[in-house]
């Protein structure tokens, strides 16, 4: 498989192992949100990456920051992602688990992977909620959460709830028409974000169609 790159202002991130129907993703997509994490991203972040996929955005944040989670629910997508985390030199903490509003073992579900399937795939699956990870691992902050589940967005937030509250972290969430799957709305998403007090808007549209959500109270440090 030939190498693919992504090269950044201050970062390459190259790819060996990958979907080749997702190229243009991998090189070109989501210039706002990257571009955002280059000039806001602190070296002593806590960093969570939650549906890491092959691991562009482990990368980037990896070469960012020296506290990086990735979660990737599906085993021969994780593989990529490791695979392509070993040939970048780079080795932050990854979970081959799906993420969601609850923490359970064998839950079965269908989740979609993008580049795998056509549709979902049924079967059971082991969820993890981000407030039973925080807690468990006894992080003692987390600075910035990447949320792209396909159609989970809205369960992943609703397990991290307490979360957000206690550290106010920077987000990038993925909110498009996938949020259906789940029979979520966009307007759920905005008022999950009003309540704790966050300032929203949306990037790289029109695809994927992430939202960039600050802290209000954390406004001024932001790029």
């Amino acid at each position: 498989m030939e190498p693919i790159r992504r090269k950044l202002s201050t970062i390459t991130i190259e790819l060996v192992d990958y979907y080749h129907t997702l190229e243009r993703a991998y090189t070109v997509d989501e210039p706002q949100s990257y571009e955002w994490l280059i000039k806001n991203v602190k070296p002593d972040w806590v960093c969570l990456d939650i549906g890491a996929h092959v691991g562009t955005y482990t990368i980037l944040l990896s070469n960012l920051c020296s506290q990086v989670y990735a979660f990737e629910a599906n085993m021969d997508t994780f593989y990529k992602l490791e695979h392509n985390l070993q040939h970048n030199g780079l080795n932050p903490a990854t979970f081959c688990i799906a993420v969601g509003e609850k923490t359970v073992n064998q839950r079965e579900e269908r989740l979609w992977y993008a580049g795998k399937t056509s549709g979902a795939t049924k079967g059971l699956f082991d969820f993890i909620a981000i407030d039973d990870f925080v807690s468990k691992t006894n992080l003692s902050n987390v600075n910035f959460i990447k949320i792209d589940v396909d159609g989970w967005d809205y369960e992943v937030l609703q397990g991290a709830r307490k979360t957000i509250e206690k550290f106010k972290p920077a987000m990038i969430v993925e909110v498009n028409r996938g949020v259906k799957y789940r029979g979520h709305t966009t307007k759920q998403f905005i008022q999950y974000f009003y309540d704790l007090g966050y300032w929203i808007k949306g990037i790289d549209y029109p695809y994927p169609g992430n939202w960039l959500c600050l802290p209000e109270t954390k406004m001024k440090g932001f790029l």
